[in-house]
């Protein structure tokens, strides 16, 4: 979907060069020009993602969602695989323009913390 101001689906792709603990979670900051909107309900992954759906939290002020992911421990060989994370009922902004980036961070979970290990 390219109409402003519509609901439509974001799909993120990337590789991990480094080994990922089980239960990884994968937090997107979406950018201040595009804000969440209490209509985002669902995402879907592939490779380390595959077993996504929904959201581990999310937070409409601080305009981010974090989505569980990593069954069990990948190799860095497996983690470098395309990974790819769909988002769907995500509110277009109401003009015509690229958005400021998107941020990435990568969480390794231990007893209920998350401990970052990446960024992009």
């Amino acid at each position: 979907m390219t109409t402003v101001g519509e609901l439509s689906s974001l799909t993120f792709g990337f590789s991990i060069n480094l080994p990922v603990d089980p239960d990884c979670r994968l937090r997107v900051i979406f950018p201040p020009d595009q804000p969440l909107t209490a209509d985002l309900i669902s995402s879907k992954g592939t490779n380390l993602f595959s077993s996504a759906f929904g959201f581990s939290a999310y937070s409409l002020q601080e305009n981010f969602i974090e989505i569980a992911g990593c069954t069990s421990y990948s190799d860095s060989w497996v983690a470098n695989q395309p990974n790819l994370i769909t988002v769907s009922k995500v509110l277009n902004i109401g003009w015509v323009k690229d958005t400021m980036p998107f941020k990435f961070q990568l969480f390794a979970v231990q007893s209920g913390d998350n401990y970052r290990i990446a960024e992009i």
